[in-house]
């Protein structure tokens, strides 16, 4: 449940940081890389700390191959907007990443439903 907040926040900073970044740096485009390389950052860093939080709830949490190809996706994403520029790219990738943690809470509804029948 934290993981949708964290994430909500992160996307929320995200998005609104371009708008005085803009200001500040000239540039659109100079903004949207550097709005897309800390989003890569923060997902990155995010990983690492959900992979540490599952310690001992290793065989309770399953990562599920859409939550993998969600992660493949989002760092596709924004490989593509740091390269391109691009704000259809930036506006694609925030999109992932709050669908990402919404995807993981509905894998862990999912299988609470399972294990009570």
């Amino acid at each position: 449940m934290r993981q949708i907040v964290e994430w909500g926040f992160a996307n929320v900073v995200l998005a609104l940081a371009g708008i005085p970044l803009a200001s500040a740096l000239g540039s659109v485009s100079s903004t949207i890389r550097v709005v897309a390389a800390a989003a890569f950052v923060y997902l990155t860093a995010n990983v690492i700390v959900l992979v540490r939080r599952r310690g001992s709830d290793r065989d309770l949490v399953r990562v599920g191959p859409l939550v993998v190809a969600v992660d493949v996706l989002f760092f596709s994403l924004v490989t593509a907007t740091v390269i391109l520029g691009d704000i259809t790219a930036l506006e694609l990738t925030l999109i992932v990443l709050v669908a990402r943690p919404m995807i993981a809470f509905l894998m862990v509804l999912g299988s609470l439903g399972r294990e009570d029948a």
